[in-house]
This record gives structure tokens, C-alpha cells and sequence, in this order.
């Protein structure tokens, strides 16, 4: 069989060789094979080493700072606005590595058991923490005290077949409860803590620390602490059935009217992947690791629709230097995908939208 102009890639599965100025098309993240979501990883990884130069516009910043100060939500130029803003985001991922595309996350597949979220995936594998061969050495050699030998296999284990962690919670629990390496603390100066936090981040360039899917005060659900529910396959089909622009994608200003797309799916998601922080207690950060049961409320913190309606000063920007060490090991009350103001400093925030564009 001639594939033609169809090559195949490695996982077998026929790809479409484009055409120098031919659109793209993009693709589902989860239908990536591994060597795709690489590339992406790469791309991502570029435009963050353009962070040191504060004139480049193609630097992650530079992207992410658009959104903090003119995003568009809550009326008519929501959808308009957000394609544009992909659009450059993609044509700067392509200056480093050529006819990328950003994928979309159709949080609505089954693994992601929709109707019963906080079972599923919680978010897409490629943006998981994991550990590298190389990182997980590295990690090992920096711990103090040093691990046992048992205790750095267990690390070593951890890289072939790789295991999966949706959050530094998950992973630092895994570390304390499963290896047994139990000397690191909630401290933002922790030198271990650094350390796994350094590694996974070297590890995976799609992995955000400042992210907590599915995580919030009291181990409470979603619908139990914010009062939404994780988007539907239904929920999208009703949407998608709307007969109108203004219920839809958002009315005009004078109405500061909310399309159904904005809100839910859109807003809910934003809540899901960012999440609360587990480890920040009602002031400050916790002073040691609940990996046993749910860490302490906030009992400063508004509850239910007030948290989603205020969300937008759950976090902060202020004096921030993102992307920086100081700022990637520190302990926020929330993940900055809750807010619309830090939302696009987490690379999950690109196929979130590209998935909002695409519907």
C-alpha cells in the first residue's frame, strides 16, 4: 500500500504532510504519540529560555502578560479574542519548531470519566509530572541525607515504565508514604523539596508546579467546594445546540452578558486545573506534609459560588517574577489556572482554549 503524502508515524498511525502555507489542523492531545508531544514539549521549552530577554515578544511572559492584561470574558468578543491570542501563541511556537500546532483537550473522553472526574485522569498524561533517567539522577545525587540504596532504586523505578503524578502533592506523598524518604517539608526553602520540584520539571516542560487539578480544602469535590460540575459530553451537545450567538459565545457589552461556552465549560475548567494549593493552610504553608487525610480549611477562604465568583482574587501577580525558580517553589492558595489573571503562565491553559476555540 502506497501511503503516499500519509507517512507513518511511530506509533503507526497515518499523518498528513502539509503543504508550506496550507493550514494546519490540530489535533487531539491525547491522539499525539509520544515523539509529537515531544516536539511540543520542545517548542514550550524554547520560548520559556526567551524569558531572559524582556524584548523578545515571543517569550512565554511576553504571551502569558496578554492575557493578564487585556483578556476578553463575559461578553461578545470572548471567542474572537481568544482565537486571535491562540493564533500568535502557535505562529511563535512554530518560529522554534516548524508546522507545530497546539493540540486541543477533550476533557469530555472517557478516560477522564466526566461524570465521576476525580476518578479519571484529571488532566491529559503529557501534562503529568513524571521523572527522566537523567533528573531522577540528578535528583538523587542532590537529596540530603542521601537516600538509601532501596530508596533511590524506588526513584529509579519510577522513570521505566513511567509513573504518572497529576500534581507535586501526589508526587511528594508518593516520596513519603510509598519510598519512604520522608525528610522534605511544605517550606518554599526546602532544598529537597526544590530538588523533586527541579527534577520533574526538567523531566516534563508541560508539567506546572503551580497546579493542583482536582484539589480542593477538605478533600472535597468540585461540586462540593466551588458548587460546579466537571463538563459533559451532554453538557457540551446542549451547548452546541443553542440557535443563538449571544447564549453561545457571549452578548454585547451593554449586557455584559456570559455565553454558555464561557462559563461551563470554560470558567469550570480554569477551576479544575487550577485547583487549591493542599499544603497552604489558613495563613501560610503547612508545616509539614497530610498525605493521610485531607489538609486543614481555610477558614479565611469564601465558600462555595462566592470562592468561583472571586476567583479572580485568589491570586496574586504582584512583585511575581514568573517562571522563576523563586516564584516555581512557592506556596500559593490556589493554582494559577484559577484565575484569569495568572491562568496563561500554566501551559495547561493552551489546549484548555484551543478545545473552547475548537467547539
Amino acid at each position: 500500500m502506497d501511503l503516499g503524502e500519509f507517512p507513518v508515524s511511530n506509533a503507526g498511525a497515518p499523518r498528513y504532510t502539509y503543504r508550506d502555507g496550507e493550514p494546519r489542523q490540530r489535533a487531539n492531545l491525547d491522539c499525539l504519540t509520544e515523539p509529537e508531544v515531544d516536539a511540543l514539549r520542545d517548542a514550550f521549552r524554547q520560548i520559556y529560555d526567551l524569558n531572559g530577554y524582556a524584548e523578545d515578544r515571543r517569550s512565554y511572559n511576553n504571551q502569558a502578560l496578554i492575557h493578564q492584561n487585556h483578556c476578553q470574558h463575559g461578553w461578545e468578543r470572548f471567542l474572537p479574542w481568544h482565537r486571535a491570542y491562540l493564533y500568535e501563541f502557535e505562529q511563535n511556537l512554530q518560529d522554534f519548531v516548524k508546522d507545530i500546532t497546539v493540540p486541543y483537550w477533550d476533557w469530555t473522553m472517557p478516560q477522564y470519566r466526566p461524570n465521576e472526574p476525580e476518578k479519571g485522569w484529571i488532566i491529559p498524561k503529557a501534562f503529568q509530572a513524571f521523572l527522566r533517567e537523567k533528573p531522577a539522577e540528578d535528583l538523587i545525587a542532590a537529596l540530603r541525607p542521601k537516600p538509601t540504596p532501596t530508596q533511590a532504586r524506588a526513584f529509579q523505578a519510577l522513570v521505566e515504565p513511567r509513573k504518572y503524578f497529576v500534581s507535586q502533592h501526589e508526587f511528594i506523598c508518593y516520596a513519603i508514604n510509598t519510598i519512604g524518604y520522608t525528610e522534605i517539608t511544605p517550606d518554599p526553602n526546602d532544598a529537597n523539596r526544590q530538588a523533586m520540584i527541579y527534577a520533574l520539571l526538567m523531566s516534563n516542560s508541560l508539567w506546572y508546579p503551580l497546579r493542583y487539578p482536582a484539589e480542593y480544602e477538605g478533600g472535597q469535590t468540585i461540586n462540593q467546594r466551588i458548587h460546579y460540575h466537571y463538563p459533559t459530553a451532554r453538557d457540551i451537545d446542549q451547548i452546541l445546540s443553542l440557535n443563538n450567538f449571544r447564549d453561545f459565545g457571549g452578548g454585547n457589552i451593554y449586557n455584559a452578558s456570559f455565553g454558555f461556552l464561557d462559563q461551563n465549560p470554560h470558567n469550570t475548567m480554569h477551576i479544575w486545573t487550577g485547583g487549591q494549593n493542599p499544603e497552604f493552610g489558613p495563613n501560610s504553608f503547612l508545616p509539614s506534609y497530610v498525605c493521610d487525610k485531607p489538609a486543614p480549611a481555610n477558614a479565611s477562604a469564601p465558600h462555595g459560588q462566592a470562592f468561583a465568583d472571586r476567583r479572580n482574587f485568589a491570586a496574586t501577580v504582584k512583585d511575581r517574577k514568573f517562571h522563576s525558580k523563586s516564584d516555581l517553589y512557592s506556596q500559593p492558595p490556589v493554582g494559577d489556572m484559577f484565575s484569569n489573571l495568572t491562568a496563561s503562565y500554566d501551559p495547561i491553559f493552551w489546549p484548555v482554549h484551543v478545545n473552547v476555540d475548537r467547539l
